[in-house]
């Protein structure tokens, strides 16, 4: 192969990227709370759904969740998944902080369902040129 066709070809995977197709990543912002009370501590994940797929995920601190522009969702259909943490029943940490190493380590424990993380059915849709908030209330006992 000569150096033409390989500088091409080279030019053509660094252009293609992955996850995003041709669209713009977009802010995404707004609340999450389990039977009307808010999340202290987790993180919110939105996986496009289609050909392009991409993921975007945001740390919940005190109920809400904010995704920059830059690192936001791509636009479209999404696929929702929350997480949620508390401390174990040995963990100190201070009121309404838990570091991402407590989770690592297991000091922190998910309480939600699959149907909200793993196995989600969870939904939205990320809209250009739309402000995005989305609000999530989670029902543990409807």
């Amino acid at each position: 192969m000569n150096i033409w066709r390989l500088s091409f070809v080279v030019l053509v995977v660094a252009t293609c990227g992955c996850g995003g197709g041709d669209a713009q990543r977009h802010a995404v912002h707004g609340t999450v709370t389990v039977d009307g009370t808010q999340v202290d501590e987790g993180k919110i994940t939105f996986i496009r759904l289609g050909e392009h797929g991409g993921r975007a995920t945001a740390v919940i601190n005190q109920g809400e969740f904010r995704l920059s522009a830059e690192h936001g969702a791509w636009p479209g259909e999404q696929i929702v998944q929350i997480e949620a943490y508390r401390a174990s029943a040995t963990t100190v940490a201070p009121a309404g902080y838990l570091s991402s190493e407590q989770v690592a380590a297991g000091s922190a424990v998910q309480y939600l369902p699959a149907k909200f993380n793993t196995q989600s059915e969870l939904k939205c849709v990320v809209e250009a040129g739309n402000e995005n908030q989305h609000n999530f209330d989670l029902k543990l006992n409807p």
